[in-house]
């Protein structure tokens, strides 16, 4: 019996103004996108990153990818790292007073 495979957020790209984020579920390769800090964010903590997390060229070229400027989708990135940095401080909060 094959087993079916499932792994964390493993590689990120810019399209349309967007991030895509990638991993796979049960064997299946998926993608979500969005230009939500917020969204993203929640992404990167509920589904969590692999401990190699791959780019594509178009985070560099972002202004090819519809973003306004090249950095762009570097500093989306980067905001929606802090929102799930927030988001793991919150969760372990809860969770100590859950076990207290």
């Amino acid at each position: 019996m094959t087993q079916l495979k499932n792994t964390k957020i493993n590689f990120v790209s810019a399209e349309d103004g967007k991030l895509v984020f990638t991993y796979t579920e049960l064997g299946v390769r998926k993608e979500v996108a969005s230009e939500d800090p917020n969204i993203l964010g929640r992404m990167l903590a509920e589904i969590g990153v692999e401990d190699t997390l791959m780019a594509s060229s178009s985070m560099d070229f972002a202004s090819e990818y519809g973003f306004k400027k090249d950095g762009d989708a570097k500093k989306l990135f980067r905001k929606a790292i802090a929102v799930e940095e927030q988001m793991n401080i919150l969760l372990d909060n809860v969770t100590r007073k859950a076990v207290a």
